[in-house]
């Protein structure tokens, strides 16, 4: 994919939507309401995850470990509800 040239039509760039999100806490309230939206996106892509598990505030006296295996956790029931939703 690096590397490799691809024209894109400006209605498909049109169509891109971006969400920032600050911190762990706010990366699980969007993804525990993912199934909230009215219009959920066909890709999710989470850039940096290790920013949210690695943050420096101790997060609810959740290890490293047991951050990163809840949100991946969360990725997947939003993946598995859209797939049951299309």
């Amino acid at each position: 994919m690096f590397g490799t040239y691809c024209e894109v039509s400006i209605e498909t760039l049109k169509q891109i939507k971006l969400k920032y999100i600050e911190d762990y806490e706010g990366l699980v309230q969007f993804l525990a309401d993912f199934h909230l939206l009215k219009h959920p996106p066909c890709l999710l892509a989470v850039d940096g995850l290790d920013h949210y598990v690695e943050s420096g505030k101790a997060v609810n006296g959740l290890t490293k470990a047991m951050r990163l295996h809840f949100l991946l956790n969360l990725i997947l029931e939003c993946s598995a509800q859209h797939l049951d939703t299309s």
